[in-house]
């Protein structure tokens, strides 16, 4: 078996994740791991869509999402620091999904450890669900954290 010493942490600063980090810090620490906390600002489809009409409206509501991001990334950083647990933190833009699998593979993760948002059957039939897309697509381990 593979031993896990490189934990890849998706984090968006919602109580699933930061459930998420709590268990990707407890393993590191128990493994003598370390952590990669990762943030990926995204902007919706239906924004981006609409945003050759209100270019203008994009601009602030990209800084917003990226306010948002950098402070779930700073968060878990202090925790992780506290924790003590060697770690790294990135902020990325794209697709969740598609840049939690990327960042995994390209930093040659062991574990992607990550918050499962609960949805119902219809939302996830309509939204999708970053964490069932993850599961199917990473090139190694993932654990999801109720």
């Amino acid at each position: 078996m593979r031993v896990l010493r490189k934990i890849l942490v998706a984090v968006d600063g919602s109580a699933e994740s930061n459930r998420a980090l709590d268990a990707a810090l407890e393993l590191a620490r128990a493994l003598r791991g370390e952590v990669g906390i990762l943030h990926v600002f995204h902007l919706p489809e239906q924004v981006v869509s609409v945003s050759g009409k209100v270019g203008h409206i994009l601009d602030g509501v990209r800084a917003f999402v990226e306010e948002g991001g950098r402070e779930a990334l700073e968060q878990a950083r202090a925790r992780a620091a506290a924790a003590g647990v060697p770690h790294g933190v990135k902020g990325l833009w794209g697709h969740p999904a598609d840049e939690i699998c990327r960042e995994a593979g390209e930093g040659n993760y062991d574990l992607i450890v990550m918050g499962s948002r609960g949805l119902t059957p219809v939302e996830t039939w309509f939204l999708g669900s970053v964490s069932q897309r993850v599961v199917r697509r990473a090139p190694c381990s993932v654990m999801i954290v109720r």
